[in-house]
């Protein structure tokens, strides 16, 4: 029975199959990976297949767990008797593995899905594999592209090489090789990744691209299908499905007939060839832009303000994208204020999360003197009908007077608008009365009107 530390070298560009070293299970995130790729692989004859052969599985460590590729499954413990193979991936230097009496786990066969917290990986893109397994969709095999600023480009022990199976097998080809796990430099411009798939069978199979933490302003994913001559958008916020067969033409076999490209979204700077901003006759204001190179521009928010300097937004629009042709949009605002200056001005945001800031229009305010008037007087029915003009938005008190100086009905009112008509319901008899209007402070306004029936 071994105990204490147990070290097993892995030559520089070598494969090298480790067995536990011990009677208890081992947890493969305390073992030390000196020179040596933090991805193992191991052979799982239960897995499902239409020929029945088992075959390889492989994991990689995220920064914090082991993770199946494909599948996203969490291992990070190997069970006493087990073997599994590493790589280096080292052309000059022999690694190690060291496994220690802390190594040691506890309990056994422990599986769990999904990726955990901490992961350290960066920008991660995954492809999962399926094919229809005895009347079931199964993930038969997949890739998994990792970016990162202090990544290398070259081929080292960030990546795996693929472990092919028999059957269904796609990896991503890269530096000469046939890689499960490519760690690149985060995309600046452009990148490609190229795949290639084996030993299919014909049927019908599907592609999962599953992103993580990769969205970046103004990059864009596509997939090409060069059997079927045909570019699918691949989101880079939430997975996207590919649909496809292989047949008997064995063009649609072909090792090269996929592959992944990136593209950095240049956007041409947005041009306002105009913005105004009018008084409607119904006291509302109308806003009308018009823009030019607008095709890489997401929405435009319509701003306002008092001051000039200050605003806030009040609508947005998505852009229209009109290639190489001019584009024309309108907002009314139904509230404007209609006693001080008010500002508008548009802010257009591109593709690349840039924005893009129109010149700043002005409506004056509403010419003119605040007034209130009874509206007929004489009052000849109930309904006693008060015109307000002008006058600030708040709320008013309305009173109305007898002769003896009492109040004999009253009335809150809320004014919104420039122009309002108050309607005040009154069951008096014919005579003459007072009207009153304050503001929470003070009496702005006092009439005198006839009641006559």
């Amino acid at each position: 029975v071994r105990q204490g530390n147990q070290t097993y070298t892995v030559l520089k560009d070598k494969t090298a199959s480790i067995g536990n070293p011990y009677v208890s299970q081992v947890d493969l995130r305390n073992v030390t990976f000196t020179t040596v790729a933090k991805t193992y692989y191991r052979w799982n004859p239960a897995i499902p297949g239409i020929y029945g052969v088992g075959g390889y599985e492989t994991f990689t460590h995220n920064g914090t767990n082991f993770v199946q590729v494909p599948g996203g499954t969490i291992q990070n413990s190997i069970e006493n008797g087990q073997a599994f193979y590493v790589q280096n991936n080292s052309t000059t230097v022999d690694g190690s593995l060291l496994f220690t009496e802390t190594s040691k786990g506890t309990g056994s066969n422990t599986f769990s899905r999904g990726e955990g917290s901490g992961s350290t990986e960066g920008k991660v893109l995954s492809l999962n594999m399926y094919s229809n397994i005895n009347g079931e969709q199964v993930i038969v095999d997949g890739w998994r592209m990792r970016y990162r600023e202090d990544n290398s480009n070259a081929f080292d022990n960030e990546d795996a090489e693929k472990f092919p199976n028999l059957y269904n097998n796609i990896g991503i080809k890269s530096t000469g090789k046939d890689l499960v796990v490519e760690s690149r430099k985060t995309i600046s411009d452009t990148d490609t990744i190229f795949m290639k798939i084996s030993g299919t069978r014909i049927a019908d199979y599907k592609f999962a691209l599953v992103p993580e933490n990769f969205e970046q302003p103004g990059l864009q994913a596509f997939l090409v299908d060069k059997f079927m001559n045909k570019q699918t958008a691949v989101s880079l916020s939430d997975s996207t499905w590919y649909n496809f067969a292989i047949t008997a033409d064995n063009a649609s076999k072909a090792a090269d007939r996929f592959y992944i490209t990136f593209k950095q979204i240049i956007e041409a700077p947005l041009k306002y060839i105009s913005i105004v901003a009018v008084r409607n006759n119904d006291v509302s204001n109308a806003v009308k832009w018009v823009v030019d190179n607008e095709d890489k521009m997401v929405s435009y928010s319509v701003e306002r303000g008092e001051t000039g300097t200050i605003f806030v937004p009040i609508n947005s629009q998505s852009a229209k994208n009109n290639f190489s042709k001019k584009a024309e949009y309108a907002f009314t605002d139904t509230k404007p204020s209609t006693t001080v200056d008010i500002f508008y001005r548009i802010k257009g945001t591109g593709i690349s999360g840039k924005t893009y800031y129109s010149d700043v229009v002005r409506v004056s305010p509403l010419q003119g003197k605040p007034s209130i008037a009874i509206t007929p007087n004489p009052v000849s029915g109930n309904i006693v009908k008060l015109k307000m003009e002008l006058l600030p938005a708040g709320e008013y008190k309305i009173k109305i007077y007898n002769k003896l100086g009492e109040i004999v009905t009253h009335k809150n009112v809320s004014l919104q608008d420039w122009r309002q008509f108050v309607n005040i319901p009154v069951n008096l008899p014919q005579g003459s009365y007072i009207l009153s209007v304050s503001n929470k402070t003070t009496v702005i306004h006092s009439e005198n009107f006839v009641i006559s029936r």
